[in-house]
C-alpha cells in the first residue's frame, strides 16, 4: 500500500522467518504487476532492527507489547540522531501511544480510537 500510495520504497520487518518467504512470496507477485517497485522485507527483529536513515515514517499496527513498542521507539530516536529529520508514526489500534509521547512524539492527527499519526522532530 505504501508503494501504491506515492513511497519510494517500502521495508517490512517480519521476526518469523516462515512469514518472511510468504512476504517475500507476495512483493514478487507484486512486482510482476508492478515492475520497479522498492518493496523489502528484513527477517529481523523490531526491537533490534537498525532504522535506516533515509527512513521518515513507520507504520504499526499494534503490533508489540510495550517492551518492544519502546525498543522500536529507541532504534528510531537513534535514527534521527545519525540523520536529522522529521520522523512520522502512523499507529493503528495505538496501545501505547503514552510512550511515544514520553518520548517526544507528538499526536498530529487522531481518528477517533483507531488510530493515529505521531511526529517526532528530534
Amino acid at each position: 500500500m505504501a508503494v501504491q500510495h506515492g513511497f519510494k520504497k517500502a521495508i517490512g520487518v517480519e521476526v518469523f522467518p516462515v512469514l518472511c518467504v510468504i512476504a517475500r512470496k507476495n512483493i514478487a507477485t507484486y512486482r510482476k504487476r508492478h515492475p520497479g517497485s522498492c518493496i523489502d522485507v528484513h527477517c529481523a527483529n523490531a526491537a533490534t532492527f537498525e532504522v535506516p536513515v533515509e527512513v521518515n515514517i513507520v507504520f504499526l499496527y499494534n503490533p508489540f507489547g510495550s517492551e518492544v513498542i519502546l525498543a522500536v521507539i529507541d532504534r528510531i530516536a537513534e535514527s534521527i540522531a545519525l540523520s536529522f529529520r522529521e520522523f512520522y508514526v502512523a499507529y493503528l489500534h495505538p496501545r501505547f501511544e503514552d510512550l511515544f509521547v514520553s518520548a517526544g512524539f507528538s499526536v498530529v492527527y487522531r481518528q477517533g480510537a483507531d488510530g493515529l499519526v505521531l511526529i517526532r522532530r528530534r
